[in-house]
């Protein structure tokens, strides 16, 4: 089974009312290509959060950006290929907050009437914002096994969802065509005679096109 979840106490005594409280952390993470990452994700998530100055300080949004893109550079150190969607929530002291990668979707079903309310927008490669991303970032958008998928031209791997964890091939794929992409350009402006100061590589593409 590719998919995990996670539910986890954190001391936070800055945001739990009562103080004594904890806050409760409950992950989705929806894995494909194997069940590496997710699990990784579901460990490795509340340990950064637990171990974050932004956390400690109550900035609960800077802390759960930066758990993801931490999440995501060390388990691209694991050398694993599989990938996840991350859904995220912490709830304590009366308030929740939410952070996802991905198309796993959190929804609010209400006590009065029972209406479901959408608290997250599904990282999709054919949604119209996410498909302008990714193609300004140098990727592809492409129909492809019923549904839309992203790619570039220097590969032929796909996926589903236009931002994951993990997918380390694919991001480094990206990386590589976005650098050679940058060289072939500065060339053809020294033959052009403008002047190329240097070339610095791209950002990560986990940290550009797929993740943030």
């Amino acid at each position: 089974m590719e998919d995990q979840v996670a539910t986890v106490d954190i001391a936070a005594p800055q945001l739990a009312l009562p103080t004594s409280c904890a806050v409760k952390f409950l992950g989705l993470f929806d894995g494909h290509g194997g069940a590496e990452c997710a699990r990784f994700a579901a460990e490795a998530l509340p340990r950064l959060l637990r171990a974050s100055d932004a956390f400690a300080q109550g900035k609960v949004a800077q802390a759960l950006r930066k758990a993801f893109i931490d999440a995501d550079d060390e388990f691209a150190a694991t050398q694993e290929v599989s990938g996840t969607c991350a859904l995220v929530a912490l709830i304590g002291g009366g308030r929740m907050w939410l952070a996802h990668a991905g198309d796993s979707r959190a929804v609010l079903c209400t006590s009065e009437t029972g209406e479901a309310v959408r608290l997250t927008e599904d990282h999709k490669p054919g949604e119209e914002e996410e498909r302008r991303r990714l193609v300004q970032a140098g990727g592809d958008v492409v129909f492809g096994g019923a549904c839309w998928r992203v790619t570039h031209k220097k590969t032929q791997m796909m996926l589903a969802t236009s931002r994951s964890l993990g997918d380390t091939a694919f991001k480094m794929s990206w990386e590589r065509a976005a650098t050679e992409a940058q060289i072939e350009r500065e060339i053809e402006m020294a033959a052009a005679g403008e002047v190329v100061i240097h070339t610095e590589a791209q950002p990560r593409a986990g940290h550009g096109a797929l993740t943030t």
